[in-house]
Order: structure tokens, then C-alpha cells, then sequence
């Protein structure tokens, strides 16, 4: 294996396998200046690999297969120290610097560092003529400088990011200047867990859009947080939008979307108004009857009973024992009407008993 190296300080993996270190650096030991460091990402310390001094060099160290190491030499040169080692699929970050070998395939950035972005604060390479510089894609067998906030290791190849799942729960349609309540469920189907920033947005189809929610939140794996937010419903139908961005190292990144249509409920004009007499309550009749009367006006219902019956009381919508019933329609209506018989009264007296007898002058008379 062999590795271009530049003029001046280099930052560079070494992918051969464990020899010693004068053995390794043999091909460009005549370029080397002193001294040659490795990082140390546990200790966070830099480590003297190899130590000059007048007509010998002393090797401190065994070669690190996959190490990140500064080699710097006094002219552009090719470095050749033989076959490769086994590359790893994954390292072992400590909280702060890191200086990592990236075995991976060639990808963004976000994907490559999918499963530990919420951890990791910066990323960076070091090119030998313009500095550190931040990645915008990883390259196979690089190295980099990366800083996280906890210990954690980082698997090179990551699974697909898969989308979250998001279930809108709010009305289908709604008045105007109803408040309409909004939740959004967001359940994280990915196989590692990430943060999440959801925007809940009312997009009226006669205003400018409106947002009525924004919140923050880490979901595992296979969890899910409901978002909540709410508005007055304009005159128009309006359009529920939820937006969902995920974070991907140092940035924001879309990651799904859902929306639903509350519809504007229309105004009646009219309510309709059902006069009811049940069989059991005959005996007369109400005026106005069943109908469709104007919205938000008020109906004078009165009870007509027929011959010989009385009316007792109002059901349904209206109440009381009155003959008339002031009935304001804010809705459709149905009302009933109760009539009885009006009773006879009893007789309470006494009839005395009539015995008749025969006489022959006047013929038969009463006897008492």
C-alpha cells in the first residue's frame, strides 16, 4: 500500500498491518522531520512515535493498524509500508477530540454519521495546504478530527435513514372562529434514534400561512411524541401542514412531511322545525307547524286544542305548561305538544226511589 504525502505536515491512516514503526516509515525515513505524532483519543495527549537524533532513529512504537497519524516530511514523497489490514467497521469515540481513521463507503456526511449525530458538536479533515477544513462527504481509508459530547461508538456503515411516521388527528371541518385543536404523532420507524424538530402550520386557502407549533424532541427508536397546537378557524378552508426535519451533525435535514384539510363549515341560512303530536297527547294542534324558518330568528308556537280537550304541556325543544312557547332557531328543532280530554264531573247526590200505584180516577200515580 502506498500513500502520496505533501511537503510540510500531513494527517494521514495508516491502513497496513502491526510492524514496527521504523520498519513501517523505512521507504520515506530520509524525508521525515522530527517528531512523528500519533493521537491518543483516551488519553487526548499526543504521543512521540519516532524520536531523531544525530545519524539514529529510535522506534518507540509498533504501527497502529488504521491509526491516524502526523507525518511530516521536507518534500512531496510516496509513502509504501505493504499490505493492508483488515479495515475496521466501526470505532471507539471518548467524550471530546477524536482523531479517526473513516473505513466507510463514500457518502454525505449526515448518512455516515446517522447513528451518532445527536452527540457529535464538529467533524473535520486537515488538508495540508488549506488547514482544517468541515467535510461535506466522507471519504474510504481518510482521516478526521471529530469532537462528541459522550463516549460512544461509531458504526461506519449506517442503516437507511427510513422516514418517521406521522398520524394527524384534527377535525374534518370546523365554523368560523371555532378553535381547531391539532396533534401530530410522530413515531421514529428508524433503527436508531434521532432528534426531531416539528412545525405545525394552519395554511388558510385565502390568508398567508400561520404557525401554531415548534417543537424539539429526541425519539428512539421505535417511540413516538405528539406535537399539539391549535387556531381559529378562518373563513376558508384550511390546510393542517406538519413538518419534520431531522438533525444530521451540525444542521437540519428534511426527513417527512403530512397534511389534512379542515374544511370550512358552510352557515344554513334556514333550520328546519319538526311539530310533533303524539297519539297518546291528541287533542289538538300547534301553529306555526313543521317547516323550515330562518336561521337565528324566534318562532311564536301556539297550542290549539280541539273541542272538549285542554292542553297540558311543551316537549322537545320547548317547555312549560303555556299555550304559547317563544322558540329561537339557532339549530334544526323538534318540539312536541301534549292535549288530554277535559274530564266530566261526577254527580254526587241522591235520587230517592218512586214506587207507582194504580188509581182509577187518575190512573197510575207515584208513590214516595
Amino acid at each position: 500500500m502506498s500513500v502520496s504525502l505533501k511537503a510540510g505536515a500531513n494527517l494521514v491512516v495508516y491502513t497496513g498491518k502491526a510492524q514496527p514503526t521504523i520498519d513501517a516509515f523505512d521507504s520515506i525515513l530520509p524525508y521525515l522531520e522530527e517528531p512523528l505524532y500519533y493521537f491518543n483519543n483516551f488519553t487526548k495527549a499526543y504521543e512521540s512515535v519516532i524520536q531523531m537524533v544525530p545519524v539514529l532513529y529510535i522506534a518507540k512504537e509498533t504501527m497502529i493498524p488504521y491509526g491516524v497519524y502526523w507525518i511530516v516530511v521536507t518534500q512531496n514523497c510516496t509513502w509504501t509500508y505493504g499490505a493492508d489490514a483488515t479495515a475496521p467497521d466501526s470505532v471507539q469515540l471518548y467524550t471530546g477530540w477524536n482523531y479517526v481513521a473513516y473505513t466507510g463507503p463514500a457518502q454525505p456526511v449526515e448518512d455516515a454519521l446517522a447513528l451518532i449525530s445527536p452527540y457529535v458538536s464538529i467533524i473535520y479533515y486537515y488538508d495540508t495546504y488549506q488547514g482544517w477544513r468541515e467535510p461535506t462527504s466522507m471519504v474510504p481509508n481518510k482521516a478526521y478530527v471529530i469532537k462528541v459530547d459522550r463516549n460512544c461508538v461509531w458504526t461506519f456503515v449506517a442503516p437507511a435513514v427510513v422516514p418517521c411516521e406521522i398520524t394527524i388527528t384534527a377535525p374534518n371541518s370546523a365554523a368560523e372562529d371555532e378553535k381547531v385543536s391539532v396533534s401530530a404523532l410522530l413515531k421514529n420507524v428508524s433503527s436508531y434514534g434521532s432528534m426531531y424538530k416539528t412545525e405545525i402550520s394552519a395554511v388558510p386557502d385565502l390568508f398567508p400561512a400561520f404557525r401554531i407549533g415548534t417543537i424539539e424532541k429526541y425519539i428512539n427508536s421505535g417511540s413516538s411524541f405528539t406535537a399539539y397546537g391549535s387556531f381559529t378557524m378562518p373563513a376558508s378552508n384550511t390546510t393542517i401542514l406538519i413538518w419534520v426535519e431531522r438533525w444530521a451533525v451540525d444542521h437540519w435535514v428534511y426527513d417527512n412531511s403530512a397534511s389534512k384539510v379542515v374544511s370550512l363549515e358552510a352557515v344554513p341560512t334556514t333550520f328546519h322545525l319538526s311539530v310533533f303530536v303524539p297519539s297518546w297527547a291528541a287533542g289538538g294542534y300547534v301553529e306555526p307547524g313543521s317547516g323550515d324558518y330562518p336561521a337565528n330568528t324566534t318562532i311564536a308556537l301556539r297550542a290549539y286544542p280541539l273541542s272538549g280537550y285542554q292542553f297540558t304541556s311543551w316537549g322537545g325543544d320547548a317547555s312549560g305548561t303555556a299555550l304559547t312557547y317563544n322558540l329561537y332557531m339557532n339549530s334544526d328543532k323538534n318540539v312536541e305538544a301534549y292535549f288530554e280530554k277535559i274530564p266530566v264531573p261526577e254527580y254526587k247526590g241522591s235520587i230517592a226511589r218512586k214506587e207507582l200505584e194504580y188509581d182509577e180516577t187518575r190512573g197510575a200515580i207515584p208513590v214516595y
